[in-house]
């Protein structure tokens, strides 16, 4: 490395952040879908909707299946800069 340009601190900060972000979509997904569920709504508009609805949650499902990759290269990141730092 001819120099450093990242805090190891601040890719931890990030990759909590991020974790936490994950968190919370996992769970409004699930709040989501059990409204749905839950919903007394029983007509064709209703399907429509639901399909629609969920595109958009497999959409959501798309970050959570790549965040833990985005955690572990912070992770990573964060490791080789303490080792080089020399902590």
């Amino acid at each position: 490395m001819a120099g450093v340009n990242a805090d190891p601190a601040s890719l931890r900060k990030l990759r909590a952040d991020i974790d936490r972000t994950q968190k919370e979509i996992k769970q409004a997904i699930a709040r989501t879908r059990g409204s749905l569920r839950n919903a007394q709504w029983k007509d064709s508009m209703k399907d429509q909707f639901e399909r629609e609805l969920e595109s958009t949650l497999r959409t959501l499902d798309a970050f959570d299946r790549n965040a833990d990759q985005l955690k572990s290269h912070l992770d990573r990141k964060a490791r080789e800069l303490d080792q080089y730092l020399g902590r």
